[in-house]
């Protein structure tokens, strides 16, 4: 059954999930570049389209491993969720359901910074060198603004996570603002440095700002796919809630700051300026762990092999839809 072998964390189990999310990475790619429509319809961004296909290819294979990798990484390292590869198989999953979702594009590159970013802030419940993680997840999340504005957003998680974690000093509250601040300072200054100013500007902000045209939810099939994944992700955090006082505190902890990432990841998404559905990535990392611990806290086995097959045929319908 589809639970037992994602059960556990063995080797063989990583490696299969590692081989489906390449696969699937590289025919995305493979689909992108072969399809003159579907390139007009989704966004590589101005600033990497001077780039070659088969550069842009690599980095973007690159990217979507390097994000799963710290998707397994970070749901294990942190004990966020049990010894079992139920995240990663979500988050693949999930990028499964539109080819458009690891082509390179601004929030794909900038979701790699976030979710680094997320790795130091899900590790604050160790107390251990606090600030300097504090200051790193700020500065990434500069990057990471940097390449698309609205992730600037995932700096609220940072003074949520010295609430609900706890500050060592009341300088762990300045210390992410200058790691957001450090990344535009070294922008400015170069730019200054070769009078470029208004490209500074006219790229990192006004540009950057502009609205692309939405037509990823017109489609009514679309509506359809992402509202059974909204409802699937609803009931596993109402179902999962209900036994969240007779968890570990450090669990509780852990749980609250990724239904935090998921609000959000929803308010970008509502919000952020690209509008095709690559801007959906933002909410798979909060999502994966959800369904996961849902997964892990069920005791039926037909169910939890019922809620995963529906997972993966109505990723299997997003994907030939689009």
């Amino acid at each position: 059954m589809l639970t037992r072998f994602f059960d556990n964390t063995r080797p063989i189990t990583v490696l299969v999930l590692f081989l489906l999310l390449a696969f699937i990475s590289v025919s995305s790619v493979y689909i992108y570049f072969t399809n003159i429509e579907f390139q007009t319809k989704y966004l590589i961004g101005p600033v990497y389209q001077h780039l070659g296909s088969v550069f842009q290819s690599v980095i973007s294979v690159g990217l979507i491993l390097s994000i799963g990798f710290l998707v397994n990484f970070i749901v294990h390292d942190n004990s966020i969720t049990r010894n079992n590869s139920f995240a990663l198989l979500f988050f693949i999953v999930l990028v499964a359901s539109n080819p458009a979702l690891t082509i390179l594009n601004p929030v794909l590159l900038s979701m790699a910074f976030v979710v680094l970013g997320m790795k130091n802030l899900l590790s604050l419940h160790e107390h251990k060198e606090m600030s300097q993680k504090l200051f790193n997840t700020g500065f990434l999340l500069g990057i990471a603004s940097i390449i698309y504005p609205y992730s600037i957003l995932f700096g609220l998680l940072i003074f949520l996570g010295i609430v609900i974690y706890g500050a060592d000093s009341w300088r762990q509250w300045i210390l992410p603002i200058l790691g957001i601040i450090l990344p535009y300072y070294v922008l400015f200054s170069w730019y200054f440095w070769f009078d470029r100013l208004d490209y500074y500007w006219d790229t990192f902000f006004i540009k950057a700002l502009h609205i692309t045209e939405s037509s990823f939810f017109e489609s009514p099939a679309t509506i359809a796919v992402w509202g059974i994944f909204s409802v699937l992700t609803i009931f596993s955090i109402l179902d999962y809630s209900k036994n969240l006082g007779s968890q570990k505190p450090d669990t509780r902890k852990g749980y609250t700051m990724t239904l935090l990432a998921l609000v959000v990841g929803i308010i970008i998404t509502l919000v952020g300026t690209i509008k095709n559905g690559q801007e959906l990535i933002v909410l798979f990392l909060p999502t994966s762990i959800i369904w996961a611990k849902y997964i892990q806290h069920q005791k039926k086995e037909l169910w939890r092999n019922i809620f995963i097959a529906v997972v993966i045929l109505n990723s299997v319908f997003s994907f030939v839809i689009n």
